[in-house]
């Protein structure tokens, strides 16, 4: 300590009474005035804060756990995995593409069935054939019966 030098000023406070010139200092009171009021400042800061803290926690009871956040990502991984990739994609798209052609050819099957079905005859002309051929041979019948064989 020794080794410090005293640089008081003209009208500075004497060494001991360091920070203000004691109670009957003028700058005193204004200075007390000032912390109060910064004071003032503080608490009403701090008060915002506080509510701050207490919707920051309502918010927080709705946010997830460490675990879920994990299980979360384990999930995305599963679903990356299960994606199809532009091969899968691509193999789809031949795949597809396929099924087309193959529903292209049947169809034109189809019609050349329905073609050759049309020349076929219908129930009733099957019918009517079946019926006249049948009246037919019964009356060849009753002509050889009546006229001739013996």
């Amino acid at each position: 300590m020794g080794d410090v030098v005293d640089f008081n000023l003209p009208g500075e406070a004497k060494r001991g009474n360091i920070g203000g010139g004691g109670p009957e200092d003028p700058m005193l009171e204004t200075r007390v005035e000032n912390l109060e009021r910064d004071m003032k400042d503080i608490r009403s800061t701090l008060h915002k804060s506080e509510l701050l803290l207490i919707e920051i926690k309502a918010h927080l009871v709705n946010c997830a756990t460490k675990d879920e956040v994990a299980k979360l990502r384990e999930d995305v991984i599963d679903v990356r995995a299960r994606i199809a990739t532009k091969d899968d994609v691509a193999a789809l798209r031949g795949d597809i593409s396929n099924v087309r052609q193959d529903t292209a050819e049947l169809k034109g099957r189809f019609d050349g069935l329905d073609k050759r079905f049309a020349y076929l005859p219908s129930t009733w002309q099957m019918i009517t054939f079946m019926v006249t051929s049948q009246i037919a041979l019964a009356g060849l019948l009753f002509v050889a019966v009546k006229f001739g064989l013996k």
